[in-house]
């Protein structure tokens, strides 16, 4: 898509926004809860009334972008409801959002039948369901009425045909099939994004509901996923099937759990150690190291080197998060600089930024680096949101 950036010739960079030392201090507490706070509202105050959220904003113009992604969407509205099942004290006042945003997903669903199952799946566009988008979407609904068990007999039916459509889409003695196509015949296609947000759907359902099914489910691709992705380890598994992980080594420390994260987990740190100077948001990849360490920090051992590498990325992370006050850098030309306030701070304060070369804000990235410093401030750290 055209970006338009008419207003500059060069390169924006954030005054108060910066690369981080090479060692990085632990935030504080008082830090991260702004920074969780921040990114909250920020996702908020980004949906519309019909529950839809507006997906990439450009702060210096005060102009959203014309760009969606109905997965994104699934995964804001994922990262929102793991706020409110955290928000002990319900600060945050997510209901509303979370039940809006679950209402939109479901105008953009289908009824079908596949593999014996009735199922209700996300659409990605006219031709074809997302299994990805759907699993997120089926553990937003989890947390819902989890957190308000009222809302039970309202949500279960469509807890249910959510959670069939990933049953349906698993292939014997495989993964899960990436799609399925309304109008086509069926592919044996995998996506390894889909694979650990439906194997992290199904953990999630497993909590709330114990059913022997899903656990032969849950069990068998464990045991294909650990084969396969430790014979080619994967990035794009790597973040959903952490979190996954981490969910079942606390139903079950399996042994062989605890070394498929560990091993995943160094082999991915490896590759990031030489990427360190980057500008770019990488709150993903910080994401899954966090999942990881959940696990990694229950055995004895080295723990100091992981917490480093999560400690850098917060510390870089929460500098591309727009704070109160900060300004624009715009060079003009080679002879000229002009500071620029940003246009409109209510739109602006809390979001994360995709790179300080291309600052605008998105909702995907904002969504993985929420979840990053949550999941670091309370089930690392033990604090209590």
């Amino acid at each position: 898509m055209k970006r338009i950036f008419h207003i500059v010739t060069a390169v924006i960079v954030f005054l108060n926004v910066g690369l981080v030392d090479s060692f990085a201090l632990e935030l504080e507490p008082v830090q991260m809860e702004k920074t969780i706070g921040a990114a909250v509202n920020w996702l908020q105050q980004s949906q519309e009334s019909n529950g839809h959220f507006r997906y990439e904003y450009m702060p210096f113009l005060d102009r959203y972008i014309q760009d969606d992604h109905i997965v994104r969407q699934a995964g804001t509205v994922f990262v929102l409801s793991e706020a409110m099942r955290r928000d002990e004290k319900n600060h945050f006042a997510l209901k509303d959002s979370v039940r809006s945003s679950l209402t939109y997903l479901d105008t953009n669903s289908t009824d079908q039948l596949f593999n014996n199952y009735q199922f209700r799946c996300l659409k990605l566009n006219e031709n074809q369901c997302t299994l990805g988008g759907t699993s997120l979407a089926l553990i937003a609904y989890i947390n819902l009425v989890k957190k308000y068990p009222e809302l039970t007999n309202k949500y279960s039916d469509l807890i249910e045909k959510n959670l069939n459509f990933i049953m349906a889409m698993r292939l014997p003695g495989k993964g899960f099939r990436g799609s399925f196509y309304l109008n086509a015949d069926q592919t044996e296609t995998e996506s390894d994004f889909y694979n650990g947000e439906a194997l992290l759907a199904l953990t999630y359902y497993y909590q709330y509901n114990p059913d022997e099914k899903v656990k032969k489910n849950i069990d068998e691709s464990v045991e294909y996923f650990d084969k396969f992705y430790s014979a080619d380890w994967n990035n794009n598994f790597y973040l959903w099937g952490m979190a996954a992980l981490k969910n079942l080594y606390l139903i079950e420390p399996k042994e062989s759990y605890y070394k498929f994260v560990k091993d995943y987990t160094d082999w991915r740190i490896l590759g990031y150690k030489d990427k360190r100077n980057t500008d770019r948001n990488v709150c993903a990849y910080l994401e899954g190291i966090v999942s990881a360490f959940s696990v990694i920090q229950t055995k004895p051992g080295d723990t100091e080197s992981y917490l480093e590498e999560i400690n850098f990325w917060l510390n870089q992370s929460r500098n591309l998060q727009i704070k109160k006050g900060d300004k624009m850098s715009v060079q003009i030309n080679k002879a000229k600089t002009k500071k620029v306030a940003l246009k409109n701070p209510n739109k602006s304060i809390g979001g994360f930024l995709t790179s300080l070369s291309e600052p605008v804000q998105r909702i995907d990235f904002t969504q993985h680096c929420l979840n990053s410093f949550m999941q670091k401030y309370e089930d690392v750290d033990g604090n209590e949101m």
